[in-house]
């Protein structure tokens, strides 16, 4: 090997892929089981159901098999369940669940769950749920807000993507909802004591979906399309906490999967399409 290819060679082994959160900086929030950045160390701690044993994992190492056969190791049910969803924005805002029983799965019967051949947590729709310790100082009510959530609903019912209450007045959320024969993402945004209704969006059962959501409008762009339907709003509840995969009541539990939720303490909406594209490139989600 010459000395410019071995250099080369050299240079390529310690450079890091960008993620998105190199990209566009400034997240308050985010949570994914892959990289978002070039900081990004484990993003998952999972539970064994054989022996209640709990480890940390890297991207890489819930996607090559290393998370399945560690669960499978434990023997048991082989059920593997989340316990910490990590906080990859740099401000240690992580979303925990410490009670067995309302931890979603990341693993069932020994095989990595999945929403079209991505690494998937499984929320139940009775009881699972994850919840942000700081979240009352993560997303100001008052100031600008915007989303990024990579998800797919299973049946009929009502369950929150995400929910966050800072007063009484002051409080917002995004779910699914069945109603009228149909599936829908709906949501609201109060600010002292008014609500701004997220215009609806009928969507299919058990398909992934990217949503991208933003205070400035009470817009929602569906799969990178302006939902143009209704205003059914779907109304967080008041309790002061901040909770992933059920309302701030911690219920109206999700029944079904997320792989990605992003949060700006900003007007992102400038950046949408880039960031968009960027999730859409690793999910393939929609041509």
């Amino acid at each position: 090997m010459g000395k410019a290819a071995k250099f080369l060679y050299l240079l390529a082994g310690r450079l890091k892929v960008l993620g998105l959160l190199d990209e566009y900086s400034g997240a308050a929030a985010a949570y994914s089981l892959r990289s978002l950045s070039t900081s990004t160390t484990n993003v998952v701690k999972v539970r064994r159901s054989g022996d209640d044993a709990e480890l940390d994992f890297t991207a890489s190492e819930v996607s090559d098999g290393t998370l399945a056969a560690w669960v499978v190791a434990g023997g048991g049910t082989e059920d593997g369940f989340v316990t910490t969803w990590y906080d990859q924005s740099g401000n240690a805002n992580n979303a925990t669940q410490a009670t067995a029983a309302n931890q979603p799965k990341i693993v069932s019967s020994g095989t990595l769950v999945e929403e079209n051949s991505k690494a998937a947590i499984d929320f139940d729709g009775t009881d699972d749920l994850l919840t942000i310790t700081a979240g009352s100082s993560i997303l100001p009510s008052t100031g600008d807000l915007s989303s990024f959530s990579v998800f797919s609903g299973d049946t009929a019912g009502v369950g929150y993507i995400y929910s966050n209450s800072t007063s009484s007045d002051d409080r917002h959320g995004i779910g699914l909802q069945f109603f009228s024969g149909a599936l829908r993402i709906t949501g609201a945004i109060r600010i002292g004591g008014t609500w701004s209704i997220y215009e609806e969006q009928l969507i299919s059962a058990d398909q992934q979906y990217l949503l991208s959501a933003f205070k400035s409008g009470v817009d929602f762009y569906v799969d990178g399309i302006k939902s143009t339907g209704g205003t059914n709003g779907l109304f967080a509840a008041a309790n002061i906490t901040f909770n992933i995969g059920a309302n701030t009541n911690n219920s109206a539990t999700l029944n079904g999967k997320l792989q990605e939720i992003i949060f700006f303490d900003s007007d992102e909406s400038a950046n949408r399409t880039g960031i968009e594209s960027n999730i859409n490139a690793h999910y393939n989600i929609y041509p």
